[in-house]
């Protein structure tokens, strides 16, 4: 390195000096010498790809190819690349029988033949048994990660038509350009053995794709097989990497932007065999979809000054004043040649987008019948204009429902046809999940983009956007104030689990939902959804958001028993008087049944939450007395409930039912002061669930001195210690969302008479009855095990136990064998530091009963260590059975409704006994 150093140093020096003695240029001459010898080409070194291709002789029409482009310094000089050659026999095959009427090389222009050689190069040396890896962080290679990697080639900038005006753009997935992604360079799919084996691929998957091609041990490149040039292997090493011959010319993909915006310019039958029957022509005018405000829906067209300036460099023989970022508002962004998707581990040269494109015929009448069912939509597929007109009545989520419908994030093969997904967001499987079709019986033609592929398929690729409980509110505009409640204005969770279905394999989900057309929320105070704003108002301008998103959640259930929601089954047979119950989304309990009417056709239910409860004079304290009723025992005058029917325009929900409110009804639930249709007023009332127990209490008290109740049913002890104990220093507090047992007269009595808890006469004198064995030393303490202050549990008589916490997975059910939840009691204890610190709640499991499936409640132990702090009993257990520990299923008696809370009358109690230490 010294003499090295030296000899730079000579000649540099040299050049300063040309006046030198001639002694001292032959000393020159002499050191210059020496630096060649030292820099000689060593003679184990290969030659360049050039040289190696033409002293092979049978490449020549390759390289004269070469020649026309840009690409020759690359294969005459130094880096690391791998390149497809087509040999002369490949051309001559190529010049028979191509499209473009090439008979030589001299035929194909300049700017063709610089797309062919640089997108048949790739970045980096691969010799066949590596072509499917990846280079895996430093020195790592990721074995059969890719079929697919980067070349030189790339188009940076082509012409588009913005409102019939010709436009330069540059094609990027980001509104704000990064210089370091002008490129967008291409990818070239390379099939190879070891990518096939690592993803459990068949040469029956190539096959597919390529009926004519020869799958090759050395790897293809699309149907072009890799040759043999020497014995066992396909690599011809060269100084700048290493060189494929190949039996093909082959051609730049298309993308799949590309495609869909090319393909409907050419008549059908002039499509390229592969492409033709797709419906390409409806999806380039959902990409060129124009809104109300006359902005393209998914695509954008921005400025970008820096971007401008930089290729007004670049070209400066091009007028670029035009120039604008093309970009995608969705997921794919079908320009992006290197798009990676969003699968976890998947990189560029792994992944791509797969495109899922009906037939003309099946798309059209899919779009006929089901999308554009509600709507006016004469001539949709005659033009741009038309089909902006007929789409721009619907909401703008439908559009964006077909096109994620259509499409899969990464790249699907035949092998795995049945575990494709769409790009919804609700895992919904392309094949429509366990029962669905097979590949070879649904897809038609298929084929490779640079940044995907499509299938052309003979059916139209299910989705719950359009065929579950939402579609309705989202197909039919006379419903979309309710889309805007929810499909993410305000409760954008309840729209993912109302696509939740059997086509992701939910199999199990049920859902019924209650919506309001625009005609009768306006009708109640002028209410109008202002789009400006994203919220519900009324003429006053005073928000009503909360009112319609809460009687919207108050409408959307769900129950295991199909249509338990318009009585094609009874769960409770007839327990409550015809009424059932369920929990909604919002965790409040409704009720409804048939009122015997029809209207459309469909049997009129009547629905009545607590709101409405309150409002009805009908069910007032005094008119129930003198009935000799318990609360909400009456059925309800028709200006105080929601009339429903069953959608009569459409039977075939995937994962549920829907109902529509009929026109002069009233509300769920509202917060202002509304008049209906018929003149009724209706007055916000806020009872408390403690309000509601009082009421609850004091009926019962009447009734059951004027002769009407037995102590089986009645619940005057418990009410003497409910209102002993509100005086106590601390009431039993009930807050959030509670269901509360109300012991029976006959269950606390045994109680009483087995000394497990202070008769009230005895609290009252301050006596203690078995103080050290049984907790229950005061009011407060004996009322708080029945106040479960976890969710609300209605007795609906289903097999699964629903609460407000099981809403984001519908259907998996809650293990009713041992559900715990909380309860208001705060044990106090001296030989337990955490008891007495208050914290710690004591709590019941919940299950239901086999048969009649009737909710049942145990008390359950408290253990602090490997120590029971604190014994639950139950009166099941304690009274040998006398006692089952259920809510007593009567009208009158449970699923009364209150304020964010329901009250069920209890057979048995439920007894804690602090342990000593």
């Amino acid at each position: 390195m010294k003499n090295h150093g030296k000899q730079i140093f000579r000649r540099v020096f040299a050049k300063g000096f040309l006046m030198a003695p001639l002694a001292c240029l032959t000393l020159a001459g002499c050191q210059d010498t020496e630096f060649d010898e030292y820099y000689e080409r060593p003679s184990w070194l290969d030659a360049p790809a050039w040289n190696i291709l033409e002293r092979r002789g049978d490449c020549s029409n390759y390289l004269q190819l070469v020649e026309k482009t840009l690409y020759s310094k690359q294969l005459e000089g130094s880096g690391s690349y791998t390149f497809f050659v087509p040999t002369d026999a490949a051309f001559q095959a190529f010049f028979a029988e191509n499209p473009y009427g090439y008979s030589s090389v001299a035929d194909i222009p300049a700017d063709v033949a610089s797309d062919i050689v640089s997108s048949t190069m790739l970045y980096n040396q691969y010799p066949c048994d590596s072509l499917g890896n990846t280079l895996d962080g430093y020195n790592t290679w990721s074995t059969g990660a890719a079929y697919k990697h980067q070349t030189p080639s790339y188009e940076v900038l082509s012409r588009d038509y913005v409102k019939g005006d010709s436009i330069w753009v540059y094609d990027s997935y980001a509104l704000s350009w990064q210089g370091e992604n002008w490129n967008n360079y291409r990818y070239l799919p390379c099939f190879t053995e070891n990518y096939f084996k690592a993803n459990g691929l068949t040469e029956s998957d190539f096959k597919h794709f390529f009926e004519e091609g020869v799958w090759s041990t050395y790897g293809n490149v699309l149907d072009a097989r890799v040759l043999e040039v020497s014995e066992g292997s396909g690599d011809l090493y060269c100084e700048n990497g290493v060189i494929h011959l190949v039996d093909k010319v082959v051609l730049p993909l298309k993308n799949l932007d590309d495609m869909i915006c090319e393909y409907p310019e050419m008549e059908t039958t002039a499509l390229p065999e592969k492409a033709q029957g797709g419906a390409w022509d409806f999806f380039k005018k959902l990409i060129y979809h124009r809104q109300g405000d006359g902005s393209y829906q998914f695509l954008s067209y921005a400025e970008d000054v820096e971007m401008t300036h930089y290729f007004e460099k670049m070209y400066p023989d091009l007028d670029l004043s035009t120039l604008k970022v093309r970009s995608y508002n969705m997921n794919p962004s079908l320009n992006v040649e290197q798009y990676s998707g969003n699968v976890e581990g998947e990189t560029n040269y792994n992944s791509g987008a797969t495109l899922w494109l009906p037939t003309h015929e099946v798309l059209e009448d899919y779009v006929e019948n089901r999308i554009l069912s509600y709507v006016e939509h004469d001539g949709w597929k005659e033009s741009q204009e038309s089909f902006d007109k007929a789409f721009n009545n619907l909401s703008e989520s439908v559009l964006i429902a077909i096109f994620g419908s259509l499409f899969t994030d990464g790249v699907v093969w035949p092998t795995y046809y049945k575990t494709a997904q769409n790009l919804i967001g609700s895992n919904e499987f392309i094949n429509g999940g366990r029962s669905g079709n097979e590949f070879a019986s649904s897809v038609q033609n298929s084929a490779f983009a640079s940044n995907g592929l499509y299938h052309i398929i003979n059916f139209m690729p299910k989705t719950s956007a359009f065929e579950g409980v939402g579609s309705r509110f989202l197909l039919d505009p006379a419903y979309s104030y309710m889309e805007q409640v929810f499909t993410g204005t305000y409760s954008s969770t309840i729209y993912y689990n109302m696509m939740l279905s059997k086509l992701a394999n939910y199999d199990q989900v049920n859902l019924g939902v209650i919506l309001y057309p625009n005609s009768l929320l306006k009708a109640w105070d002028g209410i109008v959804y202002d789009a400006v704003d994203t919220r519900f108002e009324n003429g006053a301008g005073t928000s009503v958001a909360t009112s319609v998103n809460t009687m919207s959640t108050l409408g959307y259930v769900e129950r295991d028993t199909l249509d338990k929601i318009d009585f094609e089954e009874d769960a409770l047979q007839g327990a409550y008087d015809g009424w059932s119950f369920a929990n909604s989304y919002n965790g409040n309990v409704i009720r409804y049944k048939k009122t015997g009417n029809v209207i459309n056709g469909k049997p009129e239910i009547m629905v009545q939450s607590n709101w409405a409860i309150q409002n009805d004079p009908a069910q007032t304290f005094e008119s129930l007395y003198d009935a000799g009723q318990m609360p909400q025992a009456a059925t309800p005058t028709t200006d105080y409930y929601t009339s429903i029917i069953k959608d009569p325009s459409y039977d075939q929900y995937l994962n549920g039912n829907v109902y529509l409110v009929n026109e002069g009804s009233v509300p769920l639930f509202y917060e202002l002061e509304i008049t209906s249709p018929s003149g009724v007023a209706y007055v916000p009332l806020y009872r408390s669930a403690a309000d509601e127990l009082e009421i609850y209490l004091r009926a019962d008290s009447a009734l059951a001195a004027a002769g009407k109740l037995d102590a089986k049913h009645s619940h005057t002890m418990f009410k003497k210690y409910w209102d002993y104990a509100k005086g106590a220093n601390t009431p039993p507090a009930i807050s959030g969302r509670a269901t509360i047992l109300v012991p029976t007269d006959e269950a606390l009595q045994y109680a009483i008479d087995q000394g497990m808890i202070t008769a009230y006469e005895d609290m009252l004198k301050g006596a203690i009855s078995n103080a050290e064995a049984f907790y229950p030393d005061s009011a407060a303490a004996l009322i708080n095990p029945y106040i479960i202050v976890s969710d609300i549990y209605p007795d609906d008589g289903t097999s699964n136990l629903y609460a407000t916490n099981t809403w984001s997975c519908p259907n998996v059910p809650i293990d009713l064998t041992n559900f715990p939840v909380s309860t208001s009691l705060r044990p106090m204890s001296n030989d337990w530091e955490d008891l007495m610190s208050g914290t710690t709640r004591m709590s019941v499991t919940i299950s239901k009963t086999a048969g009649d499936h009737r909710l049942k409640f145990a008390g359950r132990s408290y253990v602090q260590g490997q120590d029971v702090a604190v014994d639950a009993y139950g009166a099941d257990e304690y009274s040998n059975g006398q006692f089952t520990n259920t809510v007593v299923r009567e009208l009158g008696q449970s699923n009364i409704i209150a304020n964010n809370a329901v009250i069920h009358s209890f057979d048995g109690f439920l007894i804690y006994k602090v342990r000593a230490r």
